[in-house]
């Protein structure tokens, strides 16, 4: 059964079928390094050891969408392959080569699977935090008589967060902040770094890996 792949992963899967063997044994020993965090651009930047700088993305790509686990891993590397290079009998030995390697990445980069599904339980969310902006200004305070002026300023902050929801994109919220509601938020704040500092630990003494999904390259 073919697929219809799209970019970037058709490209990824490409680039795995030209690599040199001993170009792919690499690949496959770097991802399996040991690390804490697991994170996007961890492994995009361990794959350029290997691979072109331009190409390591669309590969990082590629090897996520091995882990569907919609179907068999068997069956998806099998239509993966003949997707890639077609049905002709031609192909048939390059096929078998590129479903033994793709094989193997499901195999033994299991880590870059529970990346994919950790991210995906992420989006899954009602609202996904995507970015935010601050504006500052002072806001004047006029008496009966306006000719006078402003008798005196307040200082104001408007904070929008932008987000993404399941079935919504690029939605916003705004609040009204004075001094102190930008203390109490910077504490909150503050109190959800120090409660990942401590889960952090905990892992590592679990010897288990976290999961950093929205890390930028």
């Amino acid at each position: 059964m073919t697929l219809n792949i799209a970019e970037p992963e058709l490209y990824g899967y490409r680039t795995i079928d030209g690599l040199a063997d001993e170009e792919f044994n690499a690949l496959v020993a770097a991802l399996r390094e040991p690390t804490r965090e697991l994170s996007p651009a961890d492994e995009i930047k361990t794959i350029r050891r290997v691979v072109p700088k331009q190409d390591a993305p669309s590969l990082f790509f590629a090897i996520a969408d091995l882990f569907d686990l919609s179907t068999s891993p068997e069956s998806y590397a099998k239509s993966v392959s003949e997707s890639v290079l077609g049905l002709d009998p031609k192909t048939k030995t390059a096929r078998e080569r590129l479903e033994a390697r793709l094989r193997t990445i499901q195999q033994q980069l299991g880590r870059i699977g529970t990346l994919r599904h950790a991210t995906e339980l992420l989006v899954r969310n009602e609202r996904n935090f995507i970015g935010s902006h601050t504006v500052t200004d002072l806001r004047p305070a006029f008496g009966n008589k306006l000719s006078d002026g402003p008798e005196a300023y307040v200082l104001m902050h408007t904070l929008e967060i932008r987000w993404n929801g399941v079935n919504t994109e690029n939605e916003a919220f705004v609040v009204t902040m004075d001094e102190a509601d930008v203390d109490d938020l910077m504490a909150v704040l503050e109190r959800c770094k120090q409660k990942a500092a401590v889960l952090k630990k905990q892992a590592e003494y679990l010897r288990l890996p976290y999961v950093v999904t929205n890390r930028t390259t």
